[in-house]
């Protein structure tokens, strides 16, 4: 059997001792060394109450005597209280689970690294047991291929678990460049509460250590933070790792009112953000190891932080992230094990491997080596300790860290001792296995032992216990000085602190960690020395949260917030106002964090320690921790919950207008985005709107013709007010008589949401109409921005107005950078992808970024819904309206369907897809069942796509099948062409995908007509090229050579073929030059149609069809060229003939 010691070895033994409330002047006046004395009188005289940890604490503590005689003494004292090596056991029988570790790590490096790891490990290695399982051979070619490692360790408390993850820290170190931090949750101090405890701890000591050997890399990754996030997104980050502030430059603490007002988007944007501080230290850092103890006692938020890590596609760098867990207290229905399940289902979609180590209890064998190391018992004499083994397996049952402490009671209470005669160690298995029936458990046993130490050795273990996994020596301090509990007589001051510290370091409780840090050995023990709480400390806790409160100042106040309240509410005290507040602002801080089920706890804890007449003496205080409460409760989706925090408030006859508006907003929000609601959504803001004494329009019947001259009047007004008046329009926050403002701003956007859902267009030109006179008349808001972009948009798609469309355009973008990055990228999209595609050459977004930059603020701002949209615009759409090649498009799909299912933005990873789909048709097409359909599974090299059907999807399918239509089968594209007229109009009006579509769709029933010389044809095709002719009129840039084509086609249907011969060779010329090579290739392969039809020009129209298979194979649509030569051959066959 495989099993290991944890790293929380329990202590060393010690004699049995009396006087278990001996105080620290109890020892420090007991019987010492005389200088003319001898050891051997030293020993004779000492009492029984000086136990090995009494000597050891006194010896810390005495005055100096002779040297001679002093080495004389420690060499005698050593041998008569010979200890167990409890520290020299190491990794026993864990052969097996730390290769498999090991493994992990090699395979992420580079080839070199890789030598030069297994070199190392082969050297330390004092015996290599081969991998004898198929299955783990397999796993280990598997795991080579990626870069991403999550790992896994599982067992009983005690087995060994962080040991083994531990060993890591050795392996990296070897590499030079690596870097092995930990992070640990915490039941006793209700870490389940704190947001991201485990996972912050460990990115401070990496940010610690990394500030400490290598500050220039840290201040690059500051940088680094600064321009990929922003110095908002920075400063939130810095909440929760206050030791990047020293490294980014130009940092100042302030509260940012965007980060705080608004919920939607928070949790996306600190995703983001420890995707890139990510991203930026394993550039840096190579590689990363994170292990995160007990996770089964993680907060859900720090489970998401984890999955968003290591789900990265676009972190190409060495990270291993492992996770130990207690499985004996992880249940089907826990949030670690729903993770765990969703990320072994996603770890080949977005490139990570899971390991699953599981950690055993040790068999007899190991107990029997165990022991054999503590008694350091020679090879030939294997067999004395064969008995004792077996009791000790049976006592323990083989649990690693219960086997160390259940040898230290032994040699506490006697049972085995050291014979300084043999110097071997005696012990009667009878006479143990008789005084040890009635064991108590682990953390009795430490208990028991903690028990018989000094009074002042205990009261320091429970203050350091009440603090949680970690503890420093200058936080102890603090609490010393002010602690109720301290006597007053007592000599344990605080010049003898660091001396209780060394002597409970010696007891092997706890070991140093960073700094001035100390952590405990291992959990039982924390637990134990919080069963110690005496009868008289039952508010132990509440004492230590209100000592830190009052003495804690700045940033270490704001640092240590969460522990404060932890400790503040962990137990139940007093009603306070002050602490209530306290809550609030935790739950404000949480919920900046994005950690809403912290933020929620915290206001539920808030509102408890609230006075009986909160409503009268706390009102304020009252409702905004309602209101908190309501907000966070409704971003977790627990909408009973956000309903009874709003009841409570909206349900009292004596709340005015003022307070009962967050918790309408909290209604509306719930309606509108997660019940869906939006008929009642609509209804609650015109409510709302009506309390606020304002409507948005004053009767229903007549909404178009309200709608019409809103949009008139407003268009109107913004081109009547001079230029400079954007310039100087200030932000409607600066003013505080503007919050009602504000409130009316996002019941607009509300209100503008929820109708585009409705369908109701002529609401939603409403509602963007007095957004914008309200930005006009009282500033800024982040929706201002956004309104400006939708007047252009209804300017272009209503009017037809394209030259003030790029006025309103300007305005949007102006605007929005005069506000900062709220709804920015909403506005950046709307603005380029819609309007300009009616005002700007489609060739300037060829060297324009304008799109990717709008999906990194989308990232940055929580905008994931417009950033993908973006990527797609920038990546997909965009390429292929302006005939780039398809094997240069298609690099990039895996990438960005990864990136789309990463953030859960599934519309937008479903129509990529399809666009992905329709290329490989052209490119491939016996790779699919049917190349002119786009649906799931038809496509081989596409497997597991994302799948989603609604009418959105629907449209944009049926769009994409006839632009394979137009390629294959051009009559059938024509009838598809009538069927579907007007579709791709009303699902996404205004852009380049509309536009390139009523173009195709006209091709196709021009060809169509030609061919067939059918009416219905013509007459649609006619109709199209009309549209396009008044577009051209109107200044589109982008239609030009649209019209010359469509005028060919014209001509060839009228018989006027000298004038189709000339705008074909027009056209063919205009895409020719700027490198539109779907459309050269298309307009040749039509214009030869034409020659061989209509002209019998079989030379000509030979020529022209060797060329579009020229321009065709040059785009990549290598199926279309395949089926060309085809029709060449024929050509030639007829030519020749």
């Amino acid at each position: 059997m495989n099993h290991l010691l944890d790293s929380s070895s329990s202590s060393s033994s010690s004699n049995s001792s009396s006087s278990s409330d001996a105080s620290m002047s109890d020892i420090t006046t007991s019987t010492r060394i005389s200088d003319g004395g001898t050891a051997a009188t030293f020993l004779q005289s000492s009492s029984q109450f000086l136990q090995k940890s009494s000597r050891e604490f006194t010896m810390l503590v005495q005055p100096s005597v002779s040297r001679s005689q002093k080495i004389a003494d420690q060499r005698l004292l050593e041998l008569k209280t010979r200890e167990l090596k409890i520290q020299s056991i190491g990794l026993i029988g864990r052969e097996r689970e730390t290769e498999k570790l090991q493994s992990c790590l090699i395979s992420m490096m580079d080839e070199q690294q890789q030598q030069q790891q297994q070199q190392a490990a082969e050297e330390s290695r004092n015996h290599k047991q081969k991998i004898e399982s198929i299955e783990e051979t397999i796993s280990t070619i598997e795991i080579s291929k990626v870069k991403k490692k999550l790992v896994f360790i599982k067992g009983f408390s005690g087995v060994g678990k962080t040991t083994l993850a531990r060993t890591m820290q050795l392996e990296v170190m070897k590499g030079g460049d690596g870097c092995y931090v930990e992070g640990k949750f915490d039941l006793n101090m209700n870490h389940m509460d704190q947001p991201y405890a485990g996972i912050a701890k460990a990115f401070r000591e990496l940010v610690t250590e990394l500030s400490v050997t290598n500050p220039d890399m840290l201040s690059a990754i500051g940088q680094g933070l600064c321009e990929m996030l922003g110095p908002e997104q920075v400063e939130h980050l810095s909440d929760l790792i206050p030791e990047l502030t020293r490294f980014v430059e130009g940092y100042h603490s302030s509260t940012s009112k965007y980060a705080e007002g608004n919920i939607d988007g928070m949790l996306e944007r600190w995703k983001y953000s420890f995707r890139v501080l990510t991203r930026l230290l394993t550039s840096h850092v190579k590689p990363l190891v994170i292990m995160i103890d007990d996770l089964q006692w993680a907060d859900k938020a720090s489970l998401d932080i984890i999955e968003t890590l290591i789900t990265d596609s676009q972190n190409v760098n060495p990270l291993m992230i492992i996770g130990c867990y207690r499985s004996n207290e992880v249940n089907e229905s826990s949030n670690l094990k729903k993770s765990i399940e969703s990320l072994i289902q996603k770890q080949s979609k977005f490139g990570f491997f899971v390991t699953d180590i599981v950690v055993r209890s040790c068999g007899i064998d190991e107990v029997d080596q165990m022991i054999r190391k503590m008694m350091d018992v020679d090879e030939e004499e294997e067999e004395s300790t064969h008995d004792l083994a077996d009791l000790c397996f049976r006592r323990t049952l083989g649990n690693p860290f219960f086997v160390i402490e259940f040898m230290s009671m032994l040699q506490r209470e006697n049972l085995i001792q050291f014979n300084i005669g043999t110097l071997k160690w005696s012990f009667d298995v009878s006479v143990i296995e008789e005084a040890t029936f009635s064991t108590a458990n682990v953390a009795e046993m430490l208990k028991s032992r903690m028990e018989q130490m000094p009074a002042d050795v205990k009261l320091l273990l429970r203050v350091a216990a009440c603090l949680g996994p970690t503890f420093g020596v200058s936080i102890l301090e603090t609490l010393w000085k002010n602690l109720p509990y301290i006597p007053t007589n007592s000599s344990a001051g605080l010049d003898n602190i660091p001396k209780l510290i060394t002597f409970i370091e010696s007891e092997l409780l706890i070991e140093a960690w960073a700094g001035d840090k100390y952590r405990w050995v291992h959990d039982k023990v924390q637990e134990a020395a919080l069963s110690l709480v005496e009868s008289d400390e039952v508010n132990l806790k509440f004492h230590l949260g209100k000592a830190l409160y009052y003495n804690l100042q700045g940033i270490e106040l704001e640092d240590s917030l969460f522990d404060i309240i932890d400790l503040i509410t962990s137990e139940k005290g007093p009603k306070s106002v002050e602490f209530a507040s306290l809550c609030l602002k935790a739950a404000t801080k949480a919920k900046r964090l994005s950690a809403f089920q912290s933020a929620t706890r915290y206001a539920k804890r808030g509102i408890e320690m609230l006075p009986e007449d909160k409503w009268t003496s706390s009102r304020s205080l009252t409702i905004e921790l309602h209101a908190i409460g309501a907000q966070v409760e409704l971003a977790l989706g627990r909408v009973e919950e956000s309903k009874n925090h709003c009841d409570a408030v909206l349900s009292r006859k004596d709340t005015e207008i003022g307070d009962r508006i967050p918790f309408k907003l909290v209604e509306i929000q719930r309606l509108s985005t997660v019940e869906m609601k939006y008929p009642d959504a609509i209804k609650s803001c015109l409510s709302l709107l009506k309390d606020m004494n304002n409507r948005l329009f004053w009767s229903r019947t007549l909404l178009p013709v309200q709608a019409i001259y809103a949009l008139s009047k407003t268009i109107k007004t913004i081109k009547r007010l001079p230029k400079d008046f954007y310039l100087r329009i200030g932000r409607m926050d600066s003013n505080s008589n503007n919050n009602n403002n504000k409130i009316m701003a996002d019941i607009l956007e509300r209100i503008r949401y929820s109708s585009y859902h409705t369908k109701e267009i002529f609401q939603m030109i409403l509602g963007d109409c007095k957004s914008v006179h309200l930005t006009l008349q009282h500033g800024l808001c982040e929706h201002s921005g956004h309104s400006f972009a939708m007047i252009g948009f209804y300017t272009t798609v209503l009017f037809k107005d394209f030259e003030d469309a790029a006025l309103f355009r300007e305005l949007a973008l102006s605007t929005q950078s005069h506000f900062g990055k709220p709804r920015a990228c909403q506005t950046i999209f709307l603005s380029h992808f819609s309007s300009l595609a009616w005002t700007v050459p489609i060739q300037s977004f060829a060297s324009s970024s304008v799109l990717y930059e709008s999906y990194v603020t989308g990232m940055q701002n929580g905008e994931v819904d417009f950033a993908m949209w973006s990527l797609m615009a920038h990546f997909v759409q965009i390429p292929i309206i302006l005939g780039k090649p398809i094997d240069q498009i298609l690099e990039a799909f895996p990438k960005i369907i990864a990136q789309m299912e990463e953030v859960s933005q599934t519309s937008q990873a479903v129509t990529t897809t399809l666009y992905w789909q329709m290329l490989l048709n052209l490119r491939e097409p016996k790779q699919a069942k049917d190349p002119l359909k786009l649906t799931r599974g038809n496509n081989a090299i596409i497997e597991n796509h994302p799948d989603q059907e609604d009418e959105y999807i629907a449209t944009f399918r049926d769009y994409l099948e006839c632009q394979l239509l137009l390629f294959y089968n051009h009559e059938s594209a024509a009838d598809r062409a009538i069927q579907s007229a007007g579709r791709l109009e009303k699902a996404a009006p205004g852009t380049f995908d509309f536009m390139i579509e009523t173009f195709h769709r006209g091709i196709c029933l021009y060809v169509a007509a030609r061919r067939t010389k059918r009416r219905k044809y013509a007459k649609h095709a006619k109709k199209i090229r009309k549209i396009i002719h008044e577009w051209r009129r109107k200044g589109i840039p982008n239609v030009v050579y649209y019209c010359m084509f469509l005028d060919a086609e014209h001509a060839a249907l009228a018989g006027k073929h000298e004038e189709a011969e000339k705008h074909y060779k027009e056209a063919i010329h205009f895409v020719a030059k700027p490198g539109h090579l779907q459309h050269a290739a298309l307009f040749n392969e039509l214009y030869s149609d034409y020659l061989f039809r209509e002209r019998d020009d079989k030379d000509e129209a030979k020529y022209r069809l060797e060329e579009a298979i020229w321009y065709y194979r040059d785009w990549g649509a290598l199926g279309k060229v395949e089926k060309l030569k085809e029709s060449s051959l024929l050509l030639y066959e007829e030519a020749s003939g």
